[in-house]
C-alpha cells in the first residue's frame, strides 16, 4: 500500500539507489530525478507505478480506484524530512507539464500535497505504469539549488466516491442508529452539501439518533435527542460531495513508513506503546505482521499520521455513503449489502492461510465462494484476531462484493477486521469539523499541526466507533464514543478535486 524510496541529488550528478518495498500491492519504483530547472526551482522526478486489482467502471457504482502519490525531502543526513508540493497550474496535469502514459489521468488538488493518479479509460485488473514525470515546485522551500537531497516518494490506494444522495440508517434493531426524527427508523435521506441540518426534536425534516428521554445513560453518545435539538453546520463533510477514501485501513507497514520520517523527539511521542513491536530503534518499526491493520494508535498518533500526509478523517456520515453507496438500506445490514454472514463466528486463527506475514498472504480453506467471508475476523482490540488487509479479495477465485466482504464503492474491510473510529456529531466540539486536509507537516513534537487537530476536534472526545463487537459491526451502529485514550485503526480520507 505504501513504498518508500530514497534518492540523492548532489550538484551537477545524479547518485541515486531505488529500492522497491512493497505493502499490500502497490509499488513505486525506478525513482530518478531526471532534470532541475533552477530557474524555476523544478525538478522532474520520474518513477514506475504499479499496484494489483485496479478497476474504472462506468456502470454499477460509476467510480474507479487510485493511488494518492505524495513526496517527502530532506537535506542529506539531517533526517529533517519534509513535505514537496507537485507543480499546479490548471486543472490540466498534462499541459502543466507532467508526463504519464495515455491510460492513465492525474490529478492534483489546489492546494498541491499530492496527486491522484488513476485509470483514464474503463478497465480491471493489474495497472502498471512506466515513465511517470511528476513536476516537484520546491520554489516554496528553504533550499539551495545545488542542495543535496534525500527524496521519498510514497502511493496510498484510495477510491473515488462520486457525488451524489444516499441514506443514514438502516430501520434495523440497533440502538444510536441514525434516522428520520420522529423515531420510526425510517432511514434519513441525505440529497444535498453545504446545508445546515437540525439534529433531534421530532420533526421530520431533521435527523434523528433514536435516542429517547430516559434511556440509559450509558449507550447515549450524543447531547441531543427527542426532545433537545442541536445545529449540523453547513461545512460539516456530510458524504454528498465526491471523495476519496483509503481502500484498506492504514497497515503497520504504512505507520513505520510514517515514523521513518520523524526526527528523534518526534518519534518518542509518535512510538506505538500499546503495538507489539519486535524492533524499534532510531527512525524504525519493525512488526512481526506489517500488513495487519494497525490497531493500537492513540487520536494524537492518528492524527499525526493523516496531517502528514495530507489527508483527512471520515466524518461518521461520509462512512454510511462509502459503505451503502446510493442504495437502499438493508436492516442491520454490513458493508457487503447483507445482514448476514458466511457460518459460524471464527476469528483468524481459525483460517488456514499461506504465504502467513507476507503481502501476498491469502487463505486457503475457511472462506467460501459464494457468501460473506469477511465478519469472520473479530474487531476486537487483539490484534491477533486481525488479518492482513484485503486477504479476502485475494482469497477467493472469482471475488464479488459479497464474499469479499467490499462496500458498495469496493473499500475493503469496513466491517470487519480493526476497529476503526470517525468524527462524530455527537458533540457541539466534534460538529465543528469541517473536513480539512492536513498539510503535509507535523509539528517538531510529531504530533498535527494546531489548525487541524482544532478543526479535527482531536483534542476532546473526537468521535464513535464504526466497528465494535463482531455480531453488531453493521453499517449504521453506532458504538462508544473514542475517548483521548482509546486505542484504534483508522483509514484516511480527502475531498476530491
Amino acid at each position: 500500500m505504501m513504498m518508500r524510496t530514497l534518492i540523492s541529488l548532489l550538484t551537477a550528478t545524479l547518485l541515486f539507489a531505488t529500492g522497491t518495498a512493497l505493502a499490500n500491492n502497490v509499488q513505486v519504483t525506478n525513482v530518478e530525478i531526471v532534470s532541475q530547472d533552477a530557474a524555476l526551482d523544478q525538478y522532474v522526478i520520474e518513477f514506475d507505478l504499479f499496484w494489483e486489482n485496479s478497476w474504472r467502471v462506468s456502470d454499477g457504482p460509476q467510480n474507479w480506484d487510485a493511488t494518492w502519490v505524495f513526496l517527502k525531502f530532506t537535506r542529506h543526513n539531517q533526517h529533517d524530512w519534509h513535505h514537496g508540493e507537485w507543480y499546479r497550474a490548471s486543472d490540466d496535469a498534462a499541459a502543466d507539464g507532467h508526463v504519464f502514459p495515455a491510460i492513465a489521468r492525474v490529478q492534483i488538488p489546489e492546494d498541491r500535497k499530492g496527486a491522484f493518479i488513476h485509470r483514464a479509460q474503463d478497465g480491471i485488473g493489474n495497472f502498471v505504469l512506466e515513465g511517470v514525470q511528476m513536476i516537484w515546485d520546491y520554489s516554496g522551500e528553504d533550499l539551495q539549488d545545488d542542495a543535496v537531497l534525500d527524496i521519498s516518494v510514497h502511493a496510498i490506494e484510495m477510491v473515488y466516491i462520486p457525488e451524489g444522495p444516499f441514506y443514514l440508517g438502516d430501520n434495523g434493531s440497533y440502538p444510536n442508529s441514525f434516522q428520520v426524527a420522529g423515531f420510526n427508523g425510517q432511514p434519513f435521506y441525505v440529497d444535498s452539501e453545504d446545508e445546515a441540518i437540525t439534529l433531534g426534536g421530532s420533526n421530520s425534516s431533521n435527523l434523528g439518533n433514536g435516542v429517547l428521554v430516559g434511556d440509559d445513560p450509558a449507550t447515549i453518545i450524543d447531547n441531543f435527542d427527542e426532545l433537545n435539538t442541536a445545529n449540523l453546520p453547513a461545512d460539516w463533510p456530510m458524504g454528498y460531495h465526491a471523495m476519496y477514501v483509503m481502500k484498506y485501513e492504514v497497515t503497520k507497514a504504512m505507520y513505520s513508513e510514517f515514523f521513518f520520517t520523524l526526527t528523534l523527539e518526534q518519534n518518542d511521542e509518535m512510538f506505538p506503546d500499546n503495538c507489539q513491536v519486535d524492533n524499534g530503534g532510531s527512525y524504525y518499526l519493525e512488526f512481526e505482521d506489517p500488513y495487519k491493520p494497525i490497531a493500537c494508535l492513540t487520536w494524537a498518533q492518528i492524527a499525526a499520521y493523516l496531517d502528514w500526509s495530507g489527508l483527512r478523517p471520515l466524518s461518521e456520515t461520509e462512512y454510511e455513503k462509502a459503505c451503502r453507496g446510493p442504495l437502499d438500506p438493508v436492516p442491520n445490514e454490513y458493508a457487503w449489502g447483507t445482514n448476514g454472514w458466511y457460518g459460524a463466528f471464527h476469528n483468524a486463527n481459525d483460517l488456514i492461510r499461506e504465504n502467513e506475514g507476507e503481502a501476498n498472504e491469502i487463505i486457503i480453506d475457511g472462506v467460501a465462494e459464494d457468501a460473506p467471508n469477511a465478519a469472520y475476523v473479530s474487531v476486537y482490540g487483539n490484534t491477533d484476531h486481525h488479518v492482513r488487509v484485503g486477504i479476502f479479495a485475494a482469497s477467493v477465485q472469482n471475488p464479488t462484493r459479497l464474499n469479499t466482504g467490499a462496500t458498495y464503492y469496493g473499500l475493503m474491510e469496513m466491517t470487519g477486521n480493526a476497529e476503526e473510529a470517525v468524527i462524530s456529531l455527537s458533540r457541539s466540539d466534534t460538529r465543528d469539523f469541517s473536513g480539512l486536509h492536513g498539510d503535509g507537516e507535523v509539528a517538531g513534537s510529531g504530533n498535527a499541526s494546531i489548525s487541524v487537530l482544532q478543526d479535527w476536534a482531536f483534542v476532546n472526545a473526537v468521535g464513535v466507533m464504526r466497528k465494535g463487537q463482531f455480531d453488531t459491526s453493521t453499517v449504521s451502529r453506532r458504538f462508544y464514543m473514542a475517548e483521548i485514550g482509546t486505542t484504534m485503526g483508522f483509514r484516511a480520507c480527502r475531498t476530491a478535486p
